[in-house]
């Protein structure tokens, strides 16, 4: 039986685009991808870069001079007799994550490394979007920040860069400073005292000025951070000054008796409302 060249053709673009399909499916499916490899190295390359000493550990007498709700934070949150370790790894999971007020709903793996001696912080995003994988790196290094956004693991959707970045990964970095205290020895934030429980925080890096506002709760954990200094990215491009709040709660001890919020929220402070777009627990915790 003779087989027509139309029918011929067809089969064949049948099969290529099977076999497209199948590479996609494939590329997909594998675990690398050029992005998660970029956050490795920089993690890699700062670690290698830092130091810790076991054997020295944070005394009282290292924050004397702070104000006394940084003191207590520091005391009661079991820092006080563990190493001064050089930065911290914080993993979350199934985090509740939104695109802006009117932009799609995710649920994201948060990734995140804080070091102490610069401030250094490298964050990865991980989600999919209707199947396809998305992926975005957040970061404030040798005073620069950055976030960029990746689709299909091939595909850049955003790179945003400038001093508007610059300015939001530092003072992001800031409202972390109090999980890895060594940053708070080792750069130069200065502290004023607002009231029992409240500290206001600023700090100068590289030209750039951010400052906010620590608030403890009774037992003296870190239960809120406030800032003016980051501006949101509207659908245009535009940026924005909206004030920015960091959430913490649910402190947990870790294996060393140093105790860390479990929950998170990052939250948007419209005119109008809040909202809240990153919700989420970490699921790990490693100091290092």
């Amino acid at each position: 039986m003779r087989i027509r060249r139309s029918q011929t053709v067809a089969l064949t673009v049948v099969v290529i685009i099977a076999v497209f399909v199948g590479a996609v499916a494939v590329w997909f499916a594998v675990p690398y991808s050029p992005l998660r490899s970029e956050f490795s190295r920089d993690v890699e390359r700062a670690q290698a870069a830092a130091y810790t000493d076991s054997a020295d550990v944070f005394v009282e007498e290292d924050f004397a001079a702070f104000p006394a709700a940084i003191q207590n934070y520091i005391q009661r949150n079991g820092y006080i007799g563990t190493p001064k370790y050089s930065w911290v790894h914080l993993e979350f999971a199934d985090v509740d994550f939104r695109q802006g007020k009117d932009g799609r709903k995710l649920i994201i793996d948060y990734d995140q490394y804080n070091f102490a001696a610069e401030p250094r912080r490298l964050a990865l995003v991980e989600s999919a979007v209707a199947g396809v994988p998305f992926q975005g790196y957040d970061y404030f290094a040798d005073g620069k920040g950055g976030m960029k956004g990746v689709i299909g693991k091939a595909v850049t959707l955003f790179d945003e860069r400038g001093p508007e970045m610059d300015k939001a990964a530092l003072v992001t970095y800031l409202a972390e400073s109090l999980f890895i205290p060594q940053s708070l020895l080792r750069n130069d934030i200065e502290f004023t005292e607002l009231s029992e429980r409240e500290v206001e925080a600023t700090f100068t890096y590289e030209g750039i000025t951010v400052s906010g506002v620590f608030t403890f709760n009774e037992a003296y954990e870190m239960v809120e951070f406030r800032t003016h200094d980051r501006a949101v990215a509207g659908e245009d491009g535009t940026m924005t000054q909206v004030d920015w709040t960091a959430r913490c709660a649910d402190y947990l001890p870790d294996a060393h008796g140093i105790r860390l919020p479990r929950t998170f929220q990052a939250v948007w402070n419209y005119p109008e409302q809040d909202l809240v777009y990153f919700d989420g627990s970490i699921s790990r915790a490693t100091f290092g």
